[in-house]
């Protein structure tokens, strides 16, 4: 991969994953009531999640692609479950 691929991918998928997750709304009970006015942004904040949290998931891949421990690998183990979960 070259070399400003991948720097836009290690900085760039975290940075435009939290920037978008700074819009998630703070609630406090009772949630029901308090979530419907917000119901729209969650749901689409929610769905770009769904969608980026793989490009999260392919940086931490990238930093230790090159390292072989067994840290790396219980990393990669918990890459693998943290994408689609």
């Amino acid at each position: 991969m070259r070399t400003t691929l991948r720097q836009l991918v290690i900085f760039g998928g975290p940075l435009l994953v939290g920037t978008i997750n700074l819009m998630h709304p703070i609630i406090t009970p009772p949630i029901y009531p308090r979530v419907t006015p917000h119901l729209h942004l969650w749901l689409h904040l929610h769905l770009l999640n769904l969608l980026l949290f793989p490009l999260l998931g392919f940086a931490a891949y990238l930093l230790i692609q090159d390292v072989r421990n067994p840290a790396a690998t219980i990393s990669r183990v918990a890459i693998a479950l943290f994408v689609p979960a």
